[in-house]
């Protein structure tokens, strides 16, 4: 699909100079069904790690995108890859920030203490988060 797109959108936007493609944290750790079974990468994450030896579409799609901006000059890409997105979206199942509100909501009505309820490990592990308005912009 994505090769499609781009095959019939260079060739006719005679101003187009870059395209973006926001893929995501995936990218260092595999998909999720792979989670345990193959080593991802340690973080701090950079765009110079090698890609983990794993079948993973970002890799694809990444690769379609720089093949078909090579048939056009002064056209650039780049990959946009935060592991979180805060921001609303009304249709996402994966909205971090309205989870913690909800569940801040129940511990007021409850009057109980907002606590973290997951693991040391979560609660020490590092990760990076973008604002959707953000890379929107």
């Amino acid at each position: 699909m994505l090769r499609n797109v781009l095959q019939t959108v260079i060739p006719n936007a005679p101003n187009l100079r870059h395209v973006s493609l926001q893929t995501g944290g995936k990218h260092y750790v595999g998909p999720f069904e792979l989670f345990g079974k193959i080593q991802p990468h340690e973080p701090p994450f950079t765009e110079d790690l090698p890609r983990l030896k794993a079948p993973n579409f970002y890799y694809t799609q990444e690769d379609i995108l720089y093949e078909e901006t090579q048939t056009k000059d002064g056209v650039f890409w780049s990959v946009h890859r935060p592991q979180v997105i805060f921001g609303f979206s009304p249709y996402s199942l994966m909205n971090m920030v309205g989870t913690l509100c909800v569940y801040a909501a129940i511990c007021k009505h409850e009057r109980v203490p907002l606590r973290f309820l997951g693991t040391k490990s979560a609660w020490e592990d590092y990760t990076t988060a973008s604002d959707a308005d953000l890379i929107t912009e």
